[in-house]
């Protein structure tokens, strides 16, 4: 199957690596501000000795943001498992909320994440399109060829019944 840890300060090259692997950026635009993806906490997933996961996030104000999650195989459980360590994390550090950003054409993440209990709580028209003037590497066409233009955020709070209950 496979194994789930957290982010090691030795792991800081693996980080940038698996991003340049899988096409994603070590600079992370979310919600006007700029994060460098490797060197921030999160966690790797590993099949055998292979990495095939990778979650990193932020802690602020109430909560903790998770700003890269991407998993190379699918179906098999392993990106609810990032999210229940992610929710761990965010627990230990007493955040009331895990909470993320997906851009409009992502809609397969849009559902991974509402199946797992994330409800979508603020729509932000134009927000990538502003995004770009900063970082001009984000695309301008994403998941089969839709515009990316606006933000979408999902949160899944950390303080009721329900997301004790979630699908986590």
């Amino acid at each position: 199957m496979y194994r789930v840890r957290r982010l090691r300060s030795v792991d800081r090259d693996f980080v940038t690596s698996f991003l340049g692997r899988h096409r994603l950026s070590e600079t992370v635009f979310s919600r006007g501000h700029l994060h460098a993806a490797d060197s921030l906490p999160g966690f790797v997933a590993f099949r055998d000795s292979d990495p095939v996961g990778l979650l990193v996030y932020a802690i602020a104000d109430d909560g903790l943001e998770i700003l890269v999650f991407h998993t190379t195989v699918d179906r098999i459980g392993l990106g609810s498992a990032l999210i229940r360590e992610a929710k761990k994390a965010a627990r230990k550090n007493g955040c009331r909320r895990l909470w993320l950003v997906v851009t409009n054409d992502d809609t397969r993440s849009l559902g991974f994440y509402q199946r797992n209990g994330f409800r979508m709580v603020a729509f932000y028209p134009e927000a990538r399109d502003a995004a770009r003037a900063l970082s001009p590497e984000i695309p301008v066409l994403g998941e089969g060829g839709i515009p990316v233009h606006d933000e979408i955020e999902l949160e899944l709070p950390l303080h009721t019944p329900a997301a004790d209950s979630a699908a986590l």
